[in-house]
């Protein structure tokens, strides 16, 4: 095994060790991916006990330890002697409420005014709403002020026709030709107020947003050239740069600076795998608990993890750390853009907030 294959196993194996009674050898013999299925069984609820697990894993081949463990998983699966499709529907708008996002009193009072609902269309309905729109239709939190139209009183109905004034015709003055009187200069007559003419804005926001990319397209010319130089994977090349074109100008001057000082081939190209891979941790708005959310019963609200602000620790990091946290963060984002279980998006999540603070714990002076 390689030092960079045992670092990216390193950590996972010891969070594993920490649930289960095993050989640490036998864990280092099985592949990263297998060893994070195994951390997301263990560190989730499950019907199968880490005792099990552990068990499963010594009387296995290391490729029949996956498949044994979800075969374990199925036979002792739960299943409901009837199905009760309220229960159902219920638990479907449920699970999708995170208790440590909203606390704990929130989602009792939802369920509780949930299980009070008996009409089976009006809770379809409500599991298809947003967390906010269901507070506001079981009466938890009030609506959204809306400004009520002004209404005109209608005109009274006569069975007269209105009367207009005719209009009147002045007589030819005697002097053919006149001009306009004009009046003294008197403070006394009021003068009408002058209103402010606003002036226009510099820039138009398609003017800006093309400026803006004119800046983006000249530093990647410079990055591209840096990256070939590198010999980063062509196919590295296409989807990293696409990624890159989506970062701000003054990250991208900051990203051709790191690049130039770098100056080895093999540091480029890991610093390359970073300037991707954060920038779509970025790219990903996350759950935060927030007091005033929460007193305010909100609970929450959302926000993106900022990974651009580490790009001033990089030279503190070794080309192993990075490795190691590319590797980490690569799965994490993997399992919250692509994985069809919440549960394992849930993970994802808390593994790019865990990695964001080992990274602050590290490398940030105190």
């Amino acid at each position: 095994m390689s030092d960079d294959e045992f670092g990216a196993k390193e950590d996972v194996v010891l969070a594993i060790k920490n649930k289960l009674e095993v050989d640490k050898a036998l864990l280092y013999r099985l592949s990263i991916d297998d060893l994070d299925t195994i951390f997301g069984l263990i560190y989730q609820d499950s019907n199968v006990s880490a005792s099990e697990i552990a068990e499963i894993i010594e009387n296995s081949n290391p490729e029949d330890i996956i498949a044994n463990i979800e075969q374990r998983i199925y036979e002792v699966a739960v299943l409901p002697s009837n199905y009760d499709e309220k229960q159902d529907i219920i638990a479907g708008i449920l699970v999708n409420i995170h208790e440590e996002y909203v606390g704990p009193d929130l989602k009792n009072e939802i369920n509780e005014r949930l299980m009070g609902i008996e009409d089976i269309n009006k809770l379809v309905n409500l599991s298809q709403m947003s967390l906010k729109s269901l507070q506001v239709a079981l009466g938890i939190r009030p609506p959204v002020r809306t400004q009520k139209p002004i209404s005109v009183p209608p005109a009274p109905e006569s069975s007269e026709p209105p009367t207009y004034p005719s209009p009147t015709i002045e007589e030819p003055n005697d002097v053919p030709f006149s001009s306009p009187t004009i009046p003294d200069d008197d403070d006394s007559i009021p003068s009408e107020p002058k209103i402010p003419v606003k002036p226009p804005p510099d820039k138009r926001p398609d003017q800006i947003l093309a400026h803006r990319r004119e800046e983006v397209m000249e530093k990647m010319r410079v990055i591209e050239k840096i990256i070939k130089n590198a010999k980063v994977h062509p196919e590295a090349q296409i989807t990293g740069l696409e990624v890159m074109k989506r970062i701000h100008p003054d990250r991208l001057d900051r990203i051709i600076r790191i690049f130039k000082e770098a100056k080895k081939k093999d540091r480029i190209r890991i610093l390359f795998d970073w300037f991707i891979i954060s920038q779509q941790i970025e790219e990903i708005e996350v759950l935060v608990t927030h007091w005033q959310g929460i007193q305010q019963g909100a609970g929450a609200y959302q926000a993106a993890i900022g990974m651009a602000r580490f790009d001033n620790i990089l030279d503190d990091m070794s080309n192993k750390d990075l490795e190691n946290f590319i590797n980490r963060a690569q799965k994490a984002v993997s399992d919250v853009q692509e994985s069809p279980d919440i549960n394992m998006r849930i993970i994802g999540v808390e593994e790019i907030k865990g990695l964001a603070l080992d990274l602050f714990h590290k490398y940030v002076p105190m």
